[in-house]
């Protein structure tokens, strides 16, 4: 499960106002692109109803999901192209 599946249908602006960071700091958290701090993770747990250690596995699928997205466009850039 990921931290945009966690929050649902709920809006991602909502959720960032009461946690207290900017919507697309939220968006970016969803997405892997920045790192989660203990008090963030800490009030998403309790908005969403979930423990921690739930907000931090989502948040390492997030992150995997991105880090595996990144290996995979640089092995495409590495692979040699056939000329000739």
């Amino acid at each position: 499960m990921t931290l945009a599946e966690l929050r649902g249908d709920r809006h991602l602006a909502a959720i960032a106002e009461i946690v207290g960071i900017s919507k697309s700091y939220l968006s970016l958290l969803e997405n892997g692109k920045r790192r989660i701090f203990l008090d963030i993770a800490e009030k998403l747990g309790l908005i969403y109803g979930v423990s921690i250690d739930e907000i931090l596995c989502a948040y390492k699928v997030c992150r995997m999901s991105t880090s595996c997205q990144a290996e995979i466009n640089a092995s495409a850039l590495e692979q040699p192209t056939g000329t000739g």
